[in-house]
């Protein structure tokens, strides 16, 4: 099976479990995707600023002795 079809297969899973929850349920199931959502954004966002500093300091002298 490839790539595509496992996500459409889970896309479909994953909307008939949706409409299977009450309107509480769903209301929390999309609590949850959003606070996911925001989590995943904050550890991308720490991950390229760590890569950033880690960049920057390969280039400098800065605490390097003098020759």
């Amino acid at each position: 099976m490839t790539q595509a079809n496992v996500s459409v297969d889970r896309l479909a899973e994953f909307k008939a479990l949706f409409l299977g929850l009450d309107e509480i349920g769903q209301e929390a199931a999309i609590i949850i995707l959003k606070s996911l959502e925001f989590a995943q954004s904050v550890v991308i966002n720490s991950q390229k600023l760590t890569l950033k500093v880690t960049e920057e300091g390969k280039g400098s002298t800065e605490g390097q002795p003098v020759a």
